[in-house]
């Protein structure tokens, strides 16, 4: 997504207590790692929630992520 939309989708799940989790505003058009180049860029902002070497399907709404991270 865009980068100003993916750095705030950042910033109001990084509030959120998790001493062990990772966030990353990765911009759709950057080269990733061969780890999640598999994640293709999508249209719109979206994440993936990965536990381990498991990914979730894309999450498009910041409160589908919020909900998703407090399940973990």
């Amino acid at each position: 997504g865009k980068t100003e939309e993916a750095e705030d989708w950042a910033r109001n799940i990084g509030v959120l207590f998790a001493p062990r989790r990772l966030i990353f505003a990765i911009p759709g058009d950057a080269e990733l790692p061969e780890g999640i180049a598999t994640k293709q860029a999508q249209a719109s902002t979206c994440a993936y929630v990965c536990k381990g070497t498991a990914c979730s399907a894309p999450l498009e709404s910041l409160k589908e992520l919020a909900g998703q991270l407090s399940e973990t």
